[in-house]
């Protein structure tokens, strides 16, 4: 008989099991244990046997990709992607470890240490990768996970396809002058905003006030603030929902609530480590993927061994992204940035559409007539050019695989500069 981790032992993972299998079936439609399945991957970290909860679907003759989501998620923030992808791909989607439906347990990592943190993440995905029997595979990566996916492929080139990173964490090198607290003042400003846009938000209030103003001290993390007696757990998970999903059936959110409850009521770990990958409320990295790309040692890599970057942003994002447009302007990056219409930091659920398109068919971005919503930005030093495409062209002829053959004019000068 399989012995069952602490996490496991506890009743919210029994039902937060159950919850996702019914979101897999009714909100995804798979049909679950069928055409997608899910289990408890096991990997040693820290001499320990741990369970990475895994989900994995599709066509398994065809090649590999794996879903990898970001701080506090887990792998449904896939949920409106991963039954499209599933007909294309096979597909892999993890929990990372002390999020999701995952072990916790205690990572042994030292404070203001993030070379240690990055190791210890990058280390999770390879060890997962040789469990699961994997060669090589394309990244699909939200935030945090785009961080941890952008040094995995820093030091494991030979395992990646292609990486598709979404509104990745950490993309600019930090900054000590003027600018940076300008942009921590934007951010300040955009929460605040937001929050005064919701309804019935005074506890939410209260709470956001208190933790901005304490959270880099006390390494605050939302799975220790929910945890505190005076935190009104399930009513700020359901808000959340409700703002995030948005456009989901009430049965829908209903099943995500619960589904979130189960998760921050399993038995908590030391995630507090994220301090010491970026500041707070400025999220500036401590080491940036802009400097990691930089460096000497990726630039002097042979060509031939560099994998083609398609970075997504939502126009509405509070994510920075310059350092990316700086990654790729420079050519030290090949590939491109696009910023998603109508889109916040969850471009995979505000613009599923768009970026299916996009992973399905990365180097057609050229489809005319250049209209809304999807805004492509080409940035060459000071000159900034921003180009319009049509969503339903878009999808149409990259979902169909209507592929012009002869580009026209305006649409060889987007080639021109997307090579």
């Amino acid at each position: 008989m399989e012995v069952k981790s602490e996490t496991q032992k506890s009743k919210y993972y029994n039902q937060g099991i159950e919850v996702e299998a019914q979101i897999l079936e009714k909100v995804c439609g798979f049909i679950y244990n069928v055409d997608i399945i899910s289990f408890s991957q096991k990997i040693l970290s820290n001499q320990n046997l741990v369970n990475i909860h895994t989900i994995k679907c599709g066509n398994y003759e065809q090649p590999a990709i794996v879903l990898l989501h970001g701080y506090g998620g887990s792998s449904m923030g896939f949920y409106k992607i991963i039954k499209k992808l599933s007909k294309t791909y096979k597909v892999y989607a993890f929990d990372w470890p002390g999020m999701g439906l995952s072990d916790r347990w205690n990572f042994q990592l030292q404070q203001n240490n993030p070379t240690q943190v990055i190791e210890f993440f990058v280390g999770i995905l390879e060890k997962w990768r040789i469990a699961c029997g994997l060669e090589n595979f394309t990244i699909v990566a939200h935030s945090f996970g785009g961080y941890i996916a952008s040094h995995y492929y820093f030091q494991y080139p030979e395992r990646i396809n292609q990486l598709f990173l979404l509104s990745p964490m950490g993309g600019t090198k930090k900054q000590q002058n003027d600018q940076n607290v300008e942009q921590t003042q934007e951010i300040e400003n955009k929460a605040q905003e937001e929050e005064q846009e919701e309804q019935e938000s005074g506890v939410l209030n209260f709470i956001a006030n208190y933790l901005s103003n304490s959270a880099r001290e006390n390494r605050y993390t939302p799975q220790s603030v929910l945890d505190k007696w005076y935190i009104p757990k399930n009513y700020i998970l359901k808000t959340v929902v409700n703002k995030s999903l948005k456009n989901e059936s009430d049965e829908n959110k209903i099943l995500f609530v619960k589904y979130f409850q189960s998760i921050f009521n399993l038995p908590g770990c030391d995630d507090s480590y994220i301090h010491d990958l970026v500041d707070y409320p400025s999220l500036d990295p401590q080491i940036s993927l802009e400097e990691l790309f930089s460096s000497n040692e990726y630039i002097n890599r042979p060509d031939h061994t560099k994998k083609d970057f398609y970075v997504l942003y939502g126009d509405n994002d509070f994510m920075d992204s310059q350092g990316c447009e700086n990654l790729f302007s420079q050519n030290i990056l090949s590939g491109y940035i696009l910023y998603l219409h109508d889109s916040s930091h969850g471009v995979m659920i505000d613009a599923p559409n768009q970026v299916l398109a996009i992973i399905n068919k990365p180097k057609k971005c050229y489809v005319y007539p250049y209209v809304d919503p999807i805004i492509f930005q080409k940035y060459d030093g000071e000159n900034q050019e921003e180009i319009l495409l049509n969503e339903q062209n878009l999808v149409e002829i990259f979902l169909n695989e209507q592929v012009v053959d002869e580009p026209s004019i305006d649409e060889q000068k987007i080639l021109n500069k997307i090579r």
